[in-house]
């Protein structure tokens, strides 16, 4: 699943016999977004579970007078991680870390905004190690599971954060080879891809992730006919499209620019679809930042090492600068489009 242990509703891996996984994870981050703001106490979560006479809990509790507490229970033993004081409370997505290793017998619990590289953290020591079973369970969202309406997605990974997130389209995205179209999800690297101009690159890193369809990772769908010929695309919201036309020429004084899907949403021609619990994804990096070629879309390649040390090849619009499109496409009509 792309650095995943487990993500909410979404088969876990095969257990290799038997109807769940064994083992313990005792290592890692649980992580989950939510929309906000909640009014007063709410619990987001609550599973409970007995085998035995074996009781086991896991609960999350949301106060944004006071703060996060996530009450963890196996047996006999507890663990009660709080991260204390008043949450920021304007609209959006929060998301929220817990990150322990038993092995040190520390944890830390964070509070975030997705985009706003700020966030508020606690820390402590004694977790506890969380049974696959019971997480493969609260991940299927069975009757042992209680989630609040706002409680968008919940996932597990065995790193100390949500694996990073870069650019990308779905896996069924149709690419240019020398070949002929190939879907993204059967590239590999060191296999060639075509780009804009004509000219081929070869793959450096294909990185393929399952994420979460809602929350920060909510996709874009460019429709078509209106953005795309012949089939709608789903991209990631940040993925830089390749636009030309008439319109293009004329606002910004150039026949090509790159435009984040983002900024293409306007509920008819582009929208963020929210009808995924999870996607496939698959992000292609072919070194220097370049148009890869699409079936009807070009697209800006991924950097999976970072910062790119050179340059896209054309300007990139900013949000604001990409509204007289939407306002031009609502006055005329369409006369500009992906490339």
């Amino acid at each position: 699943m792309g650095g995943w242990l487990a993500l909410s509703q979404h088969d876990p891996p095969p257990p290799g016999g038997g109807a769940t996984r064994a083992g313990l994870m005792t290592r890692g981050a649980l992580v989950l977004e939510l929309a906000v703001p909640l009014r007063g106490a709410q619990v987001l979560l609550d599973y409970h579970a007995a085998t035995n006479g074996w009781e086991r809990t896991f609960s999350i509790l949301h106060d944004t007078e006071r703060g996060l507490t996530i009450r963890h229970r196996q047996g006999p033993a507890v663990a009660i991680c709080r991260l204390e004081g008043r949450l920021p409370a304007e609209p959006g997505i929060a998301q929220i870390t817990l990150a322990f290793d038993i092995h040190r017998e520390s944890w830390s619990l964070s509070y975030m905004r997705p985009g706003s590289g700020s966030s508020v953290t606690a820390s402590g020591t004694a977790p506890l190690a969380l049974p696959l079973e019971d997480l493969d369970r609260i991940c299927a969202l069975t009757p042992e599971v209680r989630r609040h309406d706002a409680l968008l997605w919940f996932g597990a990974t065995t790193h100390d954060a949500a694996p990073r997130a870069a650019s990308w389209v779905h896996h069924q995205t149709a690419i240019a080879t020398p070949s002929g179209l190939r879907q993204a999800g059967s590239l590999n690297p060191g296999e060639t891809v075509l780009l804009h101009d004509g000219t081929a690159r070869r793959l450096q890193s294909v990185r393929r992730c399952d994420l979460p369809g809602r929350g920060s990772h909510t996709p874009v769908r460019l429709r078509a006919p209106y953005i795309v010929p012949g089939r709608d695309h789903l991209v990631s919201a940040d993925l830089p499209i390749l636009m030309t036309g008439g319109d293009i020429e004329d606002l910004f004084d150039e026949e090509e620019v790159l435009v984040a899907a983002q900024h293409l949403t306007d509920g008819l021609a582009a929208l963020f679809d929210t009808g995924h619990m999870v996607l496939r994804t698959i992000s292609l990096d072919i070194g220097a930042p370049d148009l890869v070629q699409g079936d009807g879309m070009a697209f800006l390649s991924a950097s999976h090492a970072g910062a790119p040390a050179t340059p896209p090849p054309l300007r990139q619009l900013r949000g604001f600068e990409a509204m007289p499109l939407l306002a031009a496409l609502n006055r005329n009509g369409m006369s500009w489009r992906a490339a």
